[in-house]
Protein backbone atom coordinates (compact mmCIF):
# COMPACT_ATOMS: atom_id res chain seq x y z
CA UNK A 1 0.00 0.00 0.00
CA UNK A 2 1.29 3.70 -0.86
CA UNK A 3 1.59 6.65 1.21
CA UNK A 4 -0.70 8.89 0.20
CA UNK A 5 -2.64 12.54 1.24
CA UNK A 6 -6.24 12.99 0.62
CA UNK A 7 -6.73 17.06 0.18
CA UNK A 8 -9.86 18.93 -0.43
CA UNK A 9 -11.36 22.58 1.08
CA UNK A 10 -14.25 22.21 3.32
CA UNK A 11 -16.73 24.65 2.88
CA UNK A 12 -20.97 24.18 2.93
CA UNK A 13 -22.39 25.96 -0.39
CA UNK A 14 -25.78 24.74 -0.31
CA UNK A 15 -25.07 20.96 -0.22
CA UNK A 16 -22.63 21.43 -3.62
CA UNK A 17 -19.21 21.69 -4.90
CA UNK A 18 -16.62 23.20 -6.77
CA UNK A 19 -14.50 20.49 -8.01
CA UNK A 20 -11.61 22.70 -9.68
CA UNK A 21 -11.75 24.78 -6.86
CA UNK A 22 -8.64 25.72 -5.19
CA UNK A 23 -5.03 25.61 -6.25
CA UNK A 24 -2.52 23.88 -3.54
CA UNK A 25 0.86 23.45 -2.79
CA UNK A 26 2.29 20.66 -1.04
CA UNK A 27 5.36 21.18 0.39
CA UNK A 28 7.61 18.85 2.62
CA UNK A 29 9.16 20.46 5.95
CA UNK A 30 10.48 17.40 8.16
CA UNK A 31 13.47 16.90 5.71
CA UNK A 32 12.59 13.19 4.73
CA UNK A 33 15.56 12.04 2.02
CA UNK A 34 13.81 12.12 -1.19
CA UNK A 35 10.71 13.99 -0.36
CA UNK A 36 9.10 16.41 -3.10
CA UNK A 37 6.98 19.69 -3.17
CA UNK A 38 3.82 19.14 -5.33
CA UNK A 39 3.12 22.92 -7.13
CA UNK A 40 -0.24 23.72 -8.58
CA UNK A 41 -2.33 20.53 -7.30
CA UNK A 42 -5.65 21.51 -7.37
CA UNK A 43 -8.18 19.89 -5.08
CA UNK A 44 -11.51 19.99 -5.00
CA UNK A 45 -13.53 22.80 -2.56
CA UNK A 46 -16.34 20.14 -1.22
CA UNK A 47 -17.83 18.95 1.83
CA UNK A 48 -16.79 15.06 0.02
CA UNK A 49 -14.63 14.83 -2.70
CA UNK A 50 -11.34 14.60 -2.41
CA UNK A 51 -8.04 14.79 -4.56
CA UNK A 52 -5.48 12.30 -3.56
CA UNK A 53 -1.73 12.35 -4.57
CA UNK A 54 1.42 9.94 -3.55
CA UNK A 55 3.36 10.70 -1.17
CA UNK A 56 6.55 9.85 0.80
CA UNK A 57 6.51 9.52 4.44
CA UNK A 58 6.81 12.89 6.88
CA UNK A 59 5.34 16.29 7.19
CA UNK A 60 3.70 18.37 4.59
CA UNK A 61 2.95 21.59 4.93
CA UNK A 62 -0.76 22.13 2.70
CA UNK A 63 -1.12 25.53 1.14
CA UNK A 64 -4.21 26.26 -0.90
CA UNK A 65 -5.50 29.38 -2.97
CA UNK A 66 -8.85 30.08 -3.56
CA UNK A 67 -10.64 32.42 -5.99
CA UNK A 68 -11.69 35.02 -3.45
CA UNK A 69 -7.81 35.74 -2.50
CA UNK A 70 -7.90 33.74 0.94
CA UNK A 71 -4.79 31.26 1.71
CA UNK A 72 -5.75 28.06 3.70
CA UNK A 73 -3.06 26.00 5.23
CA UNK A 74 -2.38 23.24 7.53
CA UNK A 75 0.67 20.83 8.57
CA UNK A 76 -0.14 17.23 8.33
CA UNK A 77 1.84 13.66 8.87
CA UNK A 78 1.59 11.18 5.70
CA UNK A 79 2.25 7.87 7.89
CA UNK A 80 3.52 5.21 6.15
CA UNK A 81 1.43 2.45 3.58
CA UNK A 82 -1.44 5.01 4.85
CA UNK A 83 -3.92 7.50 3.01
CA UNK A 84 -4.22 10.33 5.17
CA UNK A 85 -7.13 13.37 5.14
CA UNK A 86 -5.27 16.61 4.11
CA UNK A 87 -8.52 18.82 4.98
CA UNK A 88 -8.31 22.72 4.86
CA UNK A 89 -11.18 24.79 6.42
CA UNK A 90 -12.30 27.22 4.39
CA UNK A 91 -13.78 30.90 6.21
CA UNK A 92 -17.11 30.00 7.09
CA UNK A 93 -20.23 31.95 6.68
CA UNK A 94 -23.07 32.42 8.65
CA UNK A 95 -25.08 30.94 6.29
CA UNK A 96 -24.57 28.49 3.73
CA UNK A 97 -26.14 30.42 1.19
CA UNK A 98 -23.54 32.95 0.95
CA UNK A 99 -21.28 30.01 0.24
CA UNK A 100 -20.35 30.58 -3.58
CA UNK A 101 -20.57 33.80 -2.99
CA UNK A 102 -17.84 33.82 -0.42
CA UNK A 103 -15.70 31.32 -2.22
CA UNK A 104 -15.40 33.78 -5.22
CA UNK A 105 -14.10 37.07 -3.33
CA UNK A 106 -18.18 38.05 -3.14
CA UNK A 107 -18.70 39.80 0.14
CA UNK A 108 -22.29 40.24 0.93
CA UNK A 109 -22.29 40.32 5.03
CA UNK A 110 -22.29 38.54 7.68
CA UNK A 111 -25.88 37.67 8.47
CA UNK A 112 -26.84 37.14 11.73
CA UNK A 113 -30.58 35.51 11.20
CA UNK A 114 -32.26 34.53 8.08
CA UNK A 115 -35.43 34.29 6.33
CA UNK A 116 -36.79 32.14 3.56
CA UNK A 117 -39.04 32.37 0.72
CA UNK A 118 -40.20 31.03 -2.51
CA UNK A 119 -38.71 32.69 -5.72
CA UNK A 120 -40.01 31.12 -9.01
CA UNK A 121 -38.05 31.84 -12.20
CA UNK A 122 -39.89 31.52 -15.15
CA UNK A 123 -40.20 32.43 -19.27
CA UNK A 124 -42.47 35.35 -18.92
CA UNK A 125 -44.57 36.02 -21.96
CA UNK A 126 -43.77 39.52 -24.54
CA UNK A 127 -46.38 42.02 -23.02
CA UNK A 128 -48.07 44.48 -25.53
CA UNK A 129 -45.30 47.38 -26.13
CA UNK A 130 -46.36 50.11 -23.15
CA UNK A 131 -47.70 47.70 -20.62
CA UNK A 132 -45.32 45.68 -19.59
CA UNK A 133 -45.45 44.51 -15.36
CA UNK A 134 -42.80 47.24 -13.27
CA UNK A 135 -44.21 46.71 -9.48
CA UNK A 136 -41.90 47.73 -6.88
CA UNK A 137 -41.13 44.49 -4.53
CA UNK A 138 -42.65 45.28 -0.52
CA UNK A 139 -40.21 44.69 2.27
CA UNK A 140 -36.76 45.08 2.16
CA UNK A 141 -34.67 47.94 0.21
CA UNK A 142 -33.88 46.41 -2.12
CA UNK A 143 -35.57 45.30 -5.56
CA UNK A 144 -34.32 43.39 -7.99
CA UNK A 145 -36.08 43.05 -11.58
CA UNK A 146 -34.69 40.91 -14.46
CA UNK A 147 -35.16 42.09 -17.76
CA UNK A 148 -35.35 39.69 -20.61
CA UNK A 149 -34.81 40.97 -24.32
CA UNK A 150 -34.91 39.41 -27.36
CA UNK A 151 -32.49 41.17 -30.30
CA UNK A 152 -35.46 41.08 -32.82
CA UNK A 153 -37.58 43.33 -30.46
CA UNK A 154 -36.90 46.86 -30.46
CA UNK A 155 -39.79 47.76 -27.20
CA UNK A 156 -37.74 49.07 -24.22
CA UNK A 157 -40.64 51.00 -22.58
CA UNK A 158 -39.82 49.94 -19.39
CA UNK A 159 -36.41 51.03 -18.92
CA UNK A 160 -37.34 54.56 -19.18
CA UNK A 161 -36.31 55.43 -15.66
CA UNK A 162 -32.29 54.81 -17.45
CA UNK A 163 -33.15 57.73 -19.17
CA UNK A 164 -32.32 59.79 -15.77
CA UNK A 165 -28.85 58.14 -15.55
CA UNK A 166 -25.76 60.04 -15.40
CA UNK A 167 -22.08 59.44 -15.31
CA UNK A 168 -21.90 60.10 -18.89
CA UNK A 169 -23.19 56.43 -20.26
CA UNK A 170 -24.57 56.32 -23.79
CA UNK A 171 -27.83 55.99 -22.95
CA UNK A 172 -29.79 56.16 -26.35
CA UNK A 173 -26.87 53.03 -27.04
CA UNK A 174 -27.84 51.20 -23.88
CA UNK A 175 -31.83 51.35 -24.48
CA UNK A 176 -30.88 49.86 -28.25
CA UNK A 177 -29.04 46.70 -27.22
CA UNK A 178 -31.38 45.95 -24.15
CA UNK A 179 -34.40 45.62 -25.91
CA UNK A 180 -36.37 44.49 -22.90
CA UNK A 181 -39.93 42.81 -23.96
CA UNK A 182 -40.28 41.90 -20.31
CA UNK A 183 -39.75 42.48 -16.72
CA UNK A 184 -40.16 40.39 -13.74
CA UNK A 185 -39.89 41.37 -9.97
CA UNK A 186 -38.51 38.68 -7.69
CA UNK A 187 -39.00 38.20 -4.11
CA UNK A 188 -35.65 37.20 -2.25
CA UNK A 189 -35.21 33.24 -1.44
CA UNK A 190 -33.25 34.34 0.94
CA UNK A 191 -32.48 37.59 3.48
CA UNK A 192 -30.95 38.76 6.40
CA UNK A 193 -30.25 41.79 7.94
CA UNK A 194 -27.22 42.37 5.47
CA UNK A 195 -27.90 41.15 1.96
CA UNK A 196 -30.63 39.40 0.19
CA UNK A 197 -29.73 35.98 -2.15
CA UNK A 198 -31.80 35.36 -5.36
CA UNK A 199 -31.10 31.94 -6.22
CA UNK A 200 -32.63 31.61 -9.92
CA UNK A 201 -33.26 27.88 -11.45
CA UNK A 202 -34.25 28.24 -14.89
CA UNK A 203 -36.39 25.69 -16.55
CA UNK A 204 -36.30 25.14 -20.01
CA UNK A 205 -35.79 28.96 -21.10
CA UNK A 206 -33.96 29.06 -24.40
CA UNK A 207 -30.90 30.50 -25.56
CA UNK A 208 -30.99 33.48 -27.76
CA UNK A 209 -32.46 36.03 -25.09
CA UNK A 210 -30.00 38.73 -23.35
CA UNK A 211 -31.23 38.90 -18.86
CA UNK A 212 -30.69 41.81 -17.36
CA UNK A 213 -30.74 42.36 -13.47
CA UNK A 214 -31.62 45.45 -11.65
CA UNK A 215 -31.07 46.97 -8.73
CA UNK A 216 -32.74 50.13 -7.86
CA UNK A 217 -31.87 51.01 -4.30
CA UNK A 218 -32.75 55.09 -4.12
CA UNK A 219 -30.29 56.94 -5.58
CA UNK A 220 -28.10 54.15 -7.56
CA UNK A 221 -29.07 51.57 -10.12
CA UNK A 222 -26.83 48.89 -10.50
CA UNK A 223 -27.79 46.95 -14.16
CA UNK A 224 -26.09 43.55 -14.31
CA UNK A 225 -25.94 41.10 -16.96
CA UNK A 226 -27.09 37.35 -16.31
CA UNK A 227 -25.66 33.91 -18.50
CA UNK A 228 -29.10 32.92 -18.33
CA UNK A 229 -29.86 29.99 -19.30
CA UNK A 230 -26.08 28.51 -17.90
CA UNK A 231 -26.24 25.26 -19.52
CA UNK A 232 -23.27 23.18 -17.94
CA UNK A 233 -21.44 19.63 -18.75
CA UNK A 234 -21.03 17.33 -16.30
CA UNK A 235 -18.20 15.43 -16.48
CA UNK A 236 -19.66 12.53 -17.86
CA UNK A 237 -20.86 14.93 -20.84
CA UNK A 238 -24.47 15.51 -19.68
CA UNK A 239 -26.07 18.74 -19.84
CA UNK A 240 -28.03 20.10 -16.43
CA UNK A 241 -28.93 23.98 -15.64
CA UNK A 242 -26.64 25.52 -13.14
CA UNK A 243 -28.49 28.24 -10.71
CA UNK A 244 -27.26 31.33 -10.95
CA UNK A 245 -26.81 33.45 -7.86
CA UNK A 246 -27.38 37.22 -6.92
CA UNK A 247 -26.14 38.32 -3.61
CA UNK A 248 -27.52 42.17 -3.16
CA UNK A 249 -25.87 43.81 -0.49
CA UNK A 250 -28.38 45.87 1.45
CA UNK A 251 -26.12 48.29 1.87
CA UNK A 252 -26.05 50.79 -1.39
CA UNK A 253 -22.32 51.27 -1.60
CA UNK A 254 -21.40 47.38 -2.08
CA UNK A 255 -21.88 45.83 -5.53
CA UNK A 256 -24.21 43.29 -6.55
CA UNK A 257 -22.48 39.66 -6.51
CA UNK A 258 -23.13 37.04 -9.32
CA UNK A 259 -21.85 33.47 -8.95
CA UNK A 260 -22.48 30.32 -11.04
CA UNK A 261 -23.09 26.84 -9.50
CA UNK A 262 -20.90 25.27 -11.66
CA UNK A 263 -18.69 22.48 -10.29
CA UNK A 264 -16.64 22.66 -12.77
CA UNK A 265 -16.30 26.31 -14.28
CA UNK A 266 -17.90 28.18 -11.52
CA UNK A 267 -14.72 29.12 -9.17
CA UNK A 268 -12.74 29.87 -12.71
CA UNK A 269 -15.56 32.55 -13.27
CA UNK A 270 -14.12 33.61 -9.55
CA UNK A 271 -10.32 33.79 -10.83
CA UNK A 272 -10.96 35.72 -13.59
CA UNK A 273 -13.19 38.55 -11.64
CA UNK A 274 -10.77 38.98 -8.70
CA UNK A 275 -7.13 39.07 -11.28
CA UNK A 276 -6.44 35.92 -10.45
CA UNK A 277 -5.04 34.74 -13.93
CA UNK A 278 -1.75 32.77 -12.94
CA UNK A 279 -3.93 30.46 -10.92
CA UNK A 280 -6.41 30.68 -13.01
CA UNK A 281 -4.26 29.30 -15.93
CA UNK A 282 -3.07 26.69 -13.05
CA UNK A 283 -6.50 25.01 -12.97
CA UNK A 284 -6.72 25.14 -16.58
CA UNK A 285 -3.34 23.96 -18.26
CA UNK A 286 -3.60 21.26 -20.38
CA UNK A 287 -4.21 17.97 -19.32
CA UNK A 288 -6.37 19.13 -16.30
CA UNK A 289 -10.06 18.53 -16.15
CA UNK A 290 -10.77 21.76 -16.23
CA UNK A 291 -9.02 22.15 -19.12
CA UNK A 292 -11.21 19.79 -20.71
CA UNK A 293 -13.99 21.21 -19.66
CA UNK A 294 -12.73 24.16 -21.30
CA UNK A 295 -12.21 22.79 -24.87
CA UNK A 296 -15.44 20.88 -24.33
CA UNK A 297 -17.59 23.56 -23.61
CA UNK A 298 -16.16 25.63 -26.79
CA UNK A 299 -16.21 23.06 -28.95
CA UNK A 300 -20.24 22.41 -27.72
CA UNK A 301 -20.83 26.71 -27.72
CA UNK A 302 -24.45 25.58 -28.65
CA UNK A 303 -25.27 23.83 -25.88
CA UNK A 304 -23.76 27.37 -23.70
CA UNK A 305 -22.20 30.45 -25.31
CA UNK A 306 -21.80 32.12 -22.03
CA UNK A 307 -19.33 29.58 -20.95
CA UNK A 308 -17.67 29.09 -24.38
CA UNK A 309 -16.78 33.28 -24.43
CA UNK A 310 -15.16 32.60 -21.01
CA UNK A 311 -13.31 29.53 -21.78
CA UNK A 312 -11.82 31.57 -24.79
CA UNK A 313 -11.10 34.37 -22.72
CA UNK A 314 -8.98 32.12 -20.35
CA UNK A 315 -7.60 30.48 -23.57
CA UNK A 316 -6.49 33.37 -24.95
CA UNK A 317 -4.27 34.54 -22.37
CA UNK A 318 -2.80 31.59 -21.80
CA UNK A 319 -2.55 30.41 -25.09
CA UNK A 320 0.44 31.23 -27.17
CA UNK A 321 -0.02 29.64 -30.49
CA UNK A 322 -0.47 32.21 -33.47
CA UNK A 323 -3.20 29.17 -35.19
CA UNK A 324 -4.23 26.97 -32.22
CA UNK A 325 -7.04 24.49 -33.00
CA UNK A 326 -9.72 26.59 -31.02
CA UNK A 327 -9.60 29.67 -33.00
CA UNK A 328 -11.95 29.00 -35.80
CA UNK A 329 -14.25 28.02 -32.73
CA UNK A 330 -14.07 31.57 -31.83
CA UNK A 331 -14.80 32.63 -35.33
CA UNK A 332 -17.75 30.46 -35.24
CA UNK A 333 -18.80 31.89 -31.76
CA UNK A 334 -18.84 35.10 -33.29
CA UNK A 335 -21.03 34.07 -36.25
CA UNK A 336 -23.59 31.41 -34.54
CA UNK A 337 -24.74 33.88 -31.64
CA UNK A 338 -24.53 37.75 -33.01
CA UNK A 339 -26.67 38.40 -29.81
CA UNK A 340 -24.03 37.75 -27.94
CA UNK A 341 -21.10 40.55 -28.13
CA UNK A 342 -18.16 38.46 -26.13
CA UNK A 343 -18.22 36.48 -29.14
CA UNK A 344 -17.40 39.30 -31.53
CA UNK A 345 -14.68 40.82 -29.03
CA UNK A 346 -12.92 37.86 -28.61
CA UNK A 347 -12.66 36.92 -32.13
CA UNK A 348 -11.29 40.72 -32.75
CA UNK A 349 -8.78 39.96 -29.85
CA UNK A 350 -7.47 36.76 -31.09
CA UNK A 351 -6.83 38.49 -34.79
CA UNK A 352 -5.28 41.44 -33.07
CA UNK A 353 -2.73 39.30 -31.06
CA UNK A 354 -1.47 37.41 -34.11
CA UNK A 355 -1.92 39.99 -36.77
CA UNK A 356 0.30 39.61 -39.41
CA UNK A 357 -0.90 41.05 -42.24
CA UNK A 358 -2.59 44.98 -42.49
CA UNK A 359 -5.70 43.02 -43.63
CA UNK A 360 -5.66 41.19 -40.55
CA UNK A 361 -5.28 44.21 -38.48
CA UNK A 362 -8.44 45.73 -40.43
CA UNK A 363 -10.74 42.57 -39.60
CA UNK A 364 -9.45 42.70 -35.62
CA UNK A 365 -10.91 46.37 -36.41
CA UNK A 366 -14.36 45.35 -37.86
CA UNK A 367 -14.90 42.56 -35.43
CA UNK A 368 -14.79 45.25 -32.50
CA UNK A 369 -17.16 47.23 -33.73
CA UNK A 370 -19.44 44.12 -34.49
CA UNK A 371 -19.07 43.62 -30.96
CA UNK A 372 -20.27 47.60 -30.15
CA UNK A 373 -23.32 47.21 -32.09
CA UNK A 374 -24.51 44.33 -30.86
CA UNK A 375 -24.46 45.90 -26.94
CA UNK A 376 -23.06 45.02 -23.88
CA UNK A 377 -20.44 42.11 -23.42
CA UNK A 378 -21.70 39.46 -20.48
CA UNK A 379 -18.03 39.14 -19.51
CA UNK A 380 -16.18 42.35 -17.64
CA UNK A 381 -12.23 40.64 -18.91
CA UNK A 382 -13.96 40.73 -22.35
CA UNK A 383 -15.40 44.45 -22.01
CA UNK A 384 -12.28 45.57 -20.85
CA UNK A 385 -10.39 43.51 -24.13
CA UNK A 386 -13.06 45.70 -26.08
CA UNK A 387 -12.07 49.04 -24.86
CA UNK A 388 -8.17 47.67 -25.31
CA UNK A 389 -8.96 46.70 -28.52
CA UNK A 390 -10.12 49.76 -30.04
CA UNK A 391 -7.91 51.98 -27.51
CA UNK A 392 -4.63 50.40 -29.54
CA UNK A 393 -6.32 50.97 -33.22
CA UNK A 394 -7.60 54.16 -33.24
CA UNK A 395 -5.44 56.13 -35.35
CA UNK A 396 -3.68 53.45 -37.27
CA UNK A 397 -4.50 53.88 -41.09
CA UNK A 398 -4.99 50.34 -42.12
CA UNK A 399 -8.46 50.64 -39.50
CA UNK A 400 -11.62 51.58 -39.78
CA UNK A 401 -9.86 54.33 -37.35
CA UNK A 402 -13.01 57.37 -37.62
CA UNK A 403 -15.98 54.35 -36.88
CA UNK A 404 -13.66 53.79 -33.76
CA UNK A 405 -13.03 57.09 -32.52
CA UNK A 406 -16.60 57.85 -32.52
CA UNK A 407 -17.00 54.33 -30.40
CA UNK A 408 -14.09 55.07 -28.00
CA UNK A 409 -15.93 57.45 -25.87
CA UNK A 410 -18.78 55.47 -25.21
CA UNK A 411 -16.95 52.08 -24.33
CA UNK A 412 -14.56 54.87 -21.63
CA UNK A 413 -18.09 55.18 -20.06
CA UNK A 414 -19.05 51.62 -19.74
CA UNK A 415 -15.60 51.35 -18.52
CA UNK A 416 -16.01 53.88 -15.88
CA UNK A 417 -19.05 52.72 -14.62
CA UNK A 418 -18.16 48.73 -14.53
CA UNK A 419 -17.68 47.58 -11.53
CA UNK A 420 -13.85 46.39 -11.00
CA UNK A 421 -14.24 42.85 -9.36
CA UNK A 422 -17.00 40.79 -11.28
CA UNK A 423 -16.88 38.19 -13.92
CA UNK A 424 -20.14 39.41 -15.24
CA UNK A 425 -20.32 42.98 -16.32
CA UNK A 426 -21.92 45.07 -13.96
CA UNK A 427 -22.63 48.43 -14.57
CA UNK A 428 -23.57 51.26 -12.10
CA UNK A 429 -25.05 54.94 -12.23
CA UNK A 430 -26.38 57.27 -10.30
CA UNK A 431 -29.71 58.87 -10.73
CA UNK A 432 -30.32 62.55 -11.06
CA UNK A 433 -33.27 64.14 -8.71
Amino acid sequence: MSTRLQLRVNKVMLGEQALSGAVADVIPISREQGAQAYKGVIIPVSSHDTKEIEVLPGRYLVQAYLPSGNRLSIQVDALPEQTTPAVLEARRTANEWLGWQDLIGQRAGEPPSLARENANFAPVSPPEPGNAPMGVMAGPPATLRLAQSVPDVSVWTNLHELSKLRNGFPVEHLLQTLNPTSVQVLAPTFINEQAASFILQPQGLPLGSRHYGIVDRSGTIDLFCLPIPWNRLDRAYNLKEASIDIAVPLAREEYVGVAVHDPDLGTLLGYIATGRLPLANVITREGTDAHTQMMNVLYRKVDNPFAAAASAYVLLQSDPAPNADWHPWVTNLAIWFPWLPDGAVLEGAIRLKFAATDEDVLAASESFLNAWNRGIPMFAPVLRLLLDGVSTLVGDPDTNSEKLEGVLPKIRSLARAMATDQAFTSLRFGVRA
